[in-house]
């Protein structure tokens, strides 16, 4: 790998963190040296990196370009993350002194899976659904975790113009029969519920206890969100829905995220597509219910049409995120 054009990224989500060497040159971006896994409680996201970074032996870098999972802001001269759901943040000067650079850069990580798109190959996306990109048109990214990430990407002549935000802390409404009469098991006391309540991981399991206690069972509380994920997608594969709260959560989930993906499209004009990613629903790979989420993301209440025209893809690349920070280190 030459040194020229090698770039460390690193992406700190809520619950694990990624690094990676990135090659960058006329055929593209290619990644090498990849590590995952989970982020202690007490260790910082800087510790993690140096340990990774120190692990290779300290080879030569050009750049070092990181995200995390939350809304970015400015210290003074140095760039912040306080993380949304861990508690604890990451300092660009902090990662920069941990690779021995003078700088480094820090955004949002759902920002860095939208620098993606324009990186992206074919084998990397699988479209859902119909509708036709208009070029130049803004394009949407989401998709859920820990969290919820939503981000918008304009492309402009040179590069595109990325619009991080804090979308999945915007407020979530039932949309059909079916979620009307979940709702008061999944709000409770509260007067509103985000849409991160519902699509995440934490989600899932929310879902899950909620389809239980509706059908005069009881949940199991041992179960983790990877758990249901599992078990519900093997009972729908065999036709054992009904008496499936895992199933049935797995299925609403599926549709919710769908409408949700239409309302942001709706909302952010998004005629150059929606692409779907985060940590769950790329894993689920082929048993993803890409009919049953269409339908609900086209399922609109105003601008049907509007809605069925733009497409949506879902994101199969293992890490759209490393990619992305390395197209935005590429493009500053």
């Amino acid at each position: 790998m030459t040194a020229a054009r090698r770039i460390l990224v690193a992406d700190f989500g809520g619950t694990h963190a990624r690094a990676a060497l990135a090659q960058v040159d006329g055929a593209g971006i290619s990644l090498s040296d990849l590590r995952a896994e989970g982020l202690a409680p007490t260790q910082t996201p800087a510790q993690w990196l140096a340990q990774y970074y120190a692990g290779l032996g300290r080879p030569p870098i050009v750049a070092c370009a990181a995200c995390a999972a939350g809304p970015l802001e400015q210290d003074g001269d140095d760039a912040v993350v306080h993380f949304t759901n861990r508690a604890t943040e990451v300092r660009a000067s902090a990662l920069a002194a941990a690779c021995g650079l003078e700088r480094a850069e820090l955004i949002n990580d759902f920002a860095a899976v939208a620098h993606a798109i324009g990186a992206l190959v074919d084998d990397d996306v699988v479209m859902i659904g119909a509708g036709h990109a208009l070029a130049g048109a803004a394009q949407v990214v989401l998709g859920p975790g820990t969290g919820l990430g939503v981000a918008i990407r304009v492309p402009q002549q040179r590069g595109a113009l990325v619009l991080p935000g804090e979308g999945g802390h915007s407020a979530l409404a039932p949309f059909d029969a079916e979620t009307q009469a979940l709702w008061p098991l999944l709000a409770g006391a509260r007067a509103q519920l985000s849409a991160e309540d519902i699509l995440s991981g934490p989600g899932l399991k929310l879902l899950y206890s909620a389809c239980a206690i509706e059908s005069g069972g009881v949940p199991d509380a041992a179960l983790l969100p990877a758990d249901i994920a599992e078990r519900g997608l093997s009972d729908i594969a065999q036709g054992h829905v009904a008496d499936s709260a895992c199933a049935r959560a797995v299925q609403i989930f599926t549709r919710w995220l769908g409408h949700f993906a239409g309302s942001v499209a709706l909302i952010a004009g998004a005629r150059g597509g929606v692409y779907i990613g985060g940590g769950i629903i790329p894993a689920w790979g082929a048993r993803f219910d890409r009919a049953g989420f269409r339908a609900a993301f086209e399922a609109q209440a105003a601008q049907r049409d509007y809605v069925k025209a733009i497409p949506s893809w879902l994101m199969q690349h293992p890490q759209p995120a490393l990619i992305g920070l390395a197209a935005f280190a590429r493009a500053r």
